[in-house]
């Protein structure tokens, strides 16, 4: 999902294999313990958070409206919750010291506002958008490398006994995904299957019409 190349084959790929797509799930999501940038010399975690499911959703969005009722569901973070600045000119930390932390929430907060100005401009064309924080999951992404080596690896073995397995952690998604309770919902934020309050950033008008078009901009696709 980093690679722009390769999301494109794989829209590609779908589009010529599938005649109707009734959902679409963005699930994949990293955090970078230090700057890296990706195949397209964009820093790693906004690249694969933010970036590459936009233009996933975006390749894929004619063949949605066209199997309409259809449904995104992106997969959030409570991450994006918390309380920080978000430079839009510096997104790729060329000014700021990196953290891998404040980049995760960055993107995180990126994909929400995105999320909410898809939806408004999705508006009656039978496709919805929502966003969700599926919970804390035991994957791959507690990594002990984004803290201090030694405080890192405690506080990982410590809690992961704790978090909810990979079957939980699908809960709201396929909730999102599937209940006819949510068919005609769009344009919000999930924590347990239920709508919550997002990040005020996220649902400023100015800051969601900026992020479209930076993500326009970042993925060298005009938007609609």
């Amino acid at each position: 999902m980093s690679s722009q190349a390769s999301v494109r084959a794989l829209a590609e790929q779908i589009q010529r294999e599938y005649p109707r797509l009734d959902v679409l799930v963005n699930n994949a999501g990293g955090a970078a313990p230090g700057p890296t940038l990706s195949a397209d010399g964009i820093e790693m975690t906004l690249a694969t958070n933010h970036l590459g499911a936009a233009l996933l959703t975006l390749l894929l969005l004619d063949l949605l409206k066209a199997s309409a009722p259809s449904r995104i569901v992106n997969v959030s973070s409570t991450e994006a919750q918390s309380p920080s600045r978000l430079d839009m000119n510096d997104l790729q930390f060329e000014r700021r010291k990196y953290s891998a932390v404040a980049a995760y929430r960055q993107s995180i907060l990126l994909m929400n506002a995105f999320t909410f100005e898809l939806a408004r401009r999705l508006a009656g064309t039978g496709v919805t958008a929502n966003c969700l924080h599926p919970g804390a999951v035991a994957t791959n992404i507690w990594n002990p490398d984004l803290l201090p080596p030694l405080i890192g690896r405690l506080i990982v073995a410590v809690v992961k006994p704790f978090l909810l397995n990979s079957k939980q952690g699908a809960a709201v998604s396929l909730y999102l995904a599937t209940s006819p309770e949510v068919a005609q919902v769009s344009g919000e934020y999930f924590v347990k299957s239920k709508p919550a309050k997002s990040n005020p950033l996220s649902r400023d008008p100015k800051l969601m019409a900026e992020v479209w078009l930076c993500t326009e901009k970042m993925t060298s696709l005009p938007l609609a």
